[in-house]
């Protein structure tokens, strides 16, 4: 998890393993795929001070339409720690959203 929270500014990865390490009681792994050095793979690390995934993914730029070690895609959050706008869409008011279509909708909900 470590390298994980190394991604924050210097001095940052010191309080956030600080916290991940008070949590590791109520810390969970998870692994889905293969266990050879080469095949796709998909593991979170779940506590309620972090989240962490890795996943390997199908092809964009590259010609694999199978998830390969190729495309991988990483998430670092802290749960409900608002790092995905929940303070930004608590002050947005029906009242400021002009749709630009009869069915868009920029519904904002607090829990997620």
């Amino acid at each position: 998890m470590a390298t994980y929270a190394g991604w924050v500014r210097e001095g940052h990865s010191g309080v956030k393993m600080s916290e991940v390490d008070r949590h590791l009681d109520e810390t969970y792994f998870a692994w889905m795929g293969a266990v050879s050095d080469d095949g796709p793979f998909y593991y979170r690390v779940h506590s309620p001070v972090v989240l962490i995934e890795f996943d390997h993914h199908p092809g964009v730029a590259f010609d694999n339409p199978v998830p390969s070690p190729n495309h991988i895609h990483t998430l670092v959050r802290t749960p409900n720690g608002g790092d995905y706008g929940r303070t930004s869409c608590a002050s947005i008011t029906s009242a400021s959203i002009t749709p630009t279509a009869p069915t868009h909708s920029h519904a904002c909900r607090p829990d997620t």
